[in-house]
């Protein structure tokens, strides 16, 4: 017995900086998955994730222990350093897009570097604390490794390497059997989320830090092959099992041959919409068409031109995958918005202040059926003025609007985050706001004051179709990109809006307006994807709504239901995230039809962009 426990001592003080050398990785897990243990099904205290780390750790140990010294430093130190920065990234985006990061996010680099200041000022006060001990383990690991590789070594790594096959058979065993359709729908299928890899959150809890890297660069290093004729049939037996959709109701066509000026306002939330602050944006709210129960669902990276891409075009991108911008930019987008409006006799154009490389709109609003894309130096606007709002109308009203019927897609900009007293769209309309709020806090106030410069806009938008009059032969669509989702307006945000839940933050305005029109509000939930299809029907358009996934949402036949990234769904009252009723009461035979819809809709609309479906149906009509 004492021998037993001399071996012990003596194993402990040769190799104890191998102990240190497993808690520095094993806490990089710890982080990334404790602290959103509840953003899943699938729990941190899972035995999977738990022995999948455990294995690739052993992995590397047993390669570390027979490397020489200096290829130790070096094996060390270049691993620790990647997987602390991949760390910090998924704390980041975490924080900031409520999903774990994927390296199909590289394409976002672009945006992401302009808001990298407010990003670091946001790093959680845990990961400084984690860095330390990091370093800390890390010079113990470096000192007190061998200097010279004896046989006693080999026998460990060896030890270490069969044990980490065990670990890693042990915790793919524990992943289970697929249970069947059902369950899938629920997408509590350890093993359908290890495999499927479009729910990030659930996969990364179910593979831990370490696999689900290595899944996500393999993934993108050798995507999978994809079976173009089986998703075809797929989209042919879903259109055609929903049935004929009758195209026309009550709504249609009270729009006929008007103008269409459809207009994508960035970042403003409902927080920043009142009589006060955006009395213009006020008055076409409650005056119009007011939807209000709309969400713009934040399904993949770039939610503003995600948001963008599903009005335009009525499908959705892959969800959680990389940023539409590039993925999709060849394919036919024949049904889409503009070219639905082209057809009619419409002359389709587009405007933003913004680069037309950035998010490739050259080639995408192209595609869609945009005959150009306007950019600040077409629209005249000096660099001076660039990212204040009003300048869009007060420039580039004449290219925006033309003699003939036209449809004009706008995409505002002041209320761009970051919230900031240096922005001129702060500096300049900060007075205004100052006298409506007894606030103090400076982010708060230029929120206020940024969204005062878009009202601006349409004030001045609105004073020049009176004076040319065509104000009563023309239709405003107004509809926000996304709630304000940065970290660091967060609680601001919370607070302000009395929610916490990140998806049902995703709650924004959308309205149409038209002189005359008799005011309406519509309780329906309703989501991006039911732009389009309502859109076209209330203007008369010929198309085809058996081809969306979205539905009018003025109709009888509107699916009153709204879908998240992480399959998530609120109807209005019943809220079903992870598996489980969150708000509301309902018998679960309702539960699982909707969650089936639900996933038919979030398969079938990927299917769609994927397969680039709508070739298909040109080519055979």
């Amino acid at each position: 017995m004492k021998k037993i426990k001399s071996n012990i001592i003596y194993f402990i003080k040769r190799y104890w900086y191998l102990i240190c050398f497993c808690l520095a990785f094993g806490i990089l897990d710890i982080v990334c998955r404790l602290p959103y243990n509840n953003i899943s099904v699938f729990s941190f205290y899972s035995q999977a994730p738990t022995f999948f780390t455990i294995g690739i750790i052993l992995l590397f140990l047993s390669i570390f222990n027979i490397l020489p010294l200096l290829f130790k430093k070096i094996f060390y130190l270049t691993f620790i350093s990647i997987f602390f920065l991949i760390t910090t990234t998924h704390v980041i985006y975490k924080a900031h897009f409520s999903y774990y990061f994927s390296f199909r996010d590289v394409g976002l680099a672009r945006e992401g570097l302009t808001y990298l200041n407010q990003y670091l000022r946001n790093i959680p006060i845990y990961l400084i604390i984690v860095l330390l001990v990091i370093i800390i383990l890390s010079i113990i690991v470096i000192k007190k490794s061998n200097k010279k590789v004896i046989k006693n070594d080999f026998i460990l790594s060896t030890i270490f390497l069969i044990f980490s096959f065990i670990s890693m058979f042990y915790a793919y065993s524990r992943l289970g059997h697929s249970h069947g359709d059902q369950h899938k729908f629920f997408f509590a299928d350890s093993k359908v989320s290890f495999h499927d890899f479009s729910n990030r959150n659930n996969s990364f809890m179910v593979c831990g830090l370490y696999v689900y890297t290595l899944r996500d660069l393999w993934n993108n290093i050798i995507p999978s092959r994809l079976d173009y004729g089986y998703m075809h049939k797929e989209i042919d037996d879903y259109f055609s099992n929903r049935g004929k959709i009758n195209p026309t109701n009550e709504y249609t066509g009270v729009f006929k041959d008007k103008n269409l000026i459809l207009i994508m306002l960035e970042n403003i939330d409902e927080f920043m919409i009142s009589k006060e602050i955006t009395p213009t944006i006020y008055k076409l709210m409650n005056n119009g068409i007011n939807f209000e129960n709309h969400f713009s669902q934040k399904l993949a990276p770039g939610p503003t031109f995600v948001t963008e891409f599903i009005s335009n075009t009525g499908v959705i991108p892959k969800i959680n995958n990389s940023i539409p911008a590039h993925d999709y930019a060849e394919n036919d987008f024949s049904f889409a918005l503009p070219n639905l409006f082209k057809k009619a006799g419409y002359i389709t154009n587009s405007y933003h202040i913004g680069d037309a490389k950035f998010y490739n709109r050259t080639n995408n609003h192209l595609n869609w059926g945009y005959k150009k894309y306007h950019d600040s130096t077409l629209m005249g606007i000096s660099s001076d003025n660039i990212s204040q709002d009003r300048y869009l109308a007060i420039n580039g009203y004449e290219k925006i609007v033309h003699n003939d019927k036209f449809l004009s897609y706008i995409i505002t900009y002041s209320p761009h985050m970051p919230f900031s007293i240096r922005k001129p769209e702060c500096i300049d309309n900060l007075e205004h706001v100052k006298q409506h709020t007894n606030s103090t806090n400076e982010n708060y106030l230029c929120a206020l004051a940024q969204a005062h410069e878009t009202d601006l806009f349409f004030t001045f938008l609105l004073e020049k179709l009176a004076e040319d009059n065509k104000l009563n032969n023309t239709v405003l669509a107004i509809y926000s990109d996304h709630f304000t989702y940065s970290n660091e307006y967060r609680n601001m945000v919370q607070d302000l809006r009395n929610e916490t839940d990140n998806n049902l933050l995703q709650r924004v305005p959308f309205f149409i307006w038209a002189e005359e029109i008799e005011p309406l509000t519509v309780n329906k939930v309703t989501s991006s994807i039911d732009i389009l299809p309502t859109i076209s029907n209330l203007f008369g358009i010929d198309y085809n709504p058996n081809h969306y996934i979205g539905t009018d949402a003025l109709s009888n036949h509107h699916n009153n239901f709204v879908f998240f990234a992480d399959h998530s769904w609120f109807d209005g009252n019943i809220y079903f995230k992870n598996n489980q009723i969150l708000r509301g009461k309902a018998e679960e035979n309702y539960i699982i039809e909707t969650t089936i819809k639900v996933q038919e809709k979030i398969r079938i609309g990927q299917y769609i962009v994927l397969s680039d479906y709508y070739t298909i149906k040109r080519n055979n009509n």
